[in-house]
């Protein structure tokens, strides 16, 4: 968290606004900004700062995902694509 500063807020990016802000996306992934800034009552930069640096999360389809693939996903990616039909194959 940001050290306070004269003439400067003290930030609202804390371990319990990212928190709250995981548990809002968890019950509607598709919640916006907007309404995650107006339910936390911060800044919608800070929400947007917790979404993508701390959450890891990007918009896809008016949807939150994560971002990055786990270990299991990226196995699972390999299996799948192992057994489609390879192009020029018939």
């Amino acid at each position: 968290m940001d050290e306070h500063r004269q003439g400067r807020t003290p930030s609202e990016v804390t371990e319990k606004n990212v928190s709250t802000v995981e548990k809002l996306i968890m019950q509607d992934k598709r919640i916006t900004v907007k309404q995650l800034a107006f339910e936390t009552k911060i800044s919608i930069g800070s929400v947007e700062t917790i979404l993508h640096d701390h959450l890891n999360l990007n918009k896809v389809s008016a949807r939150w995902v994560p971002r990055l693939l786990t270990t299991d996903q990226k196995k699972e990616r390999v299996n799948c694509c192992k057994h489609l039909p390879r192009a020029g194959n018939k």
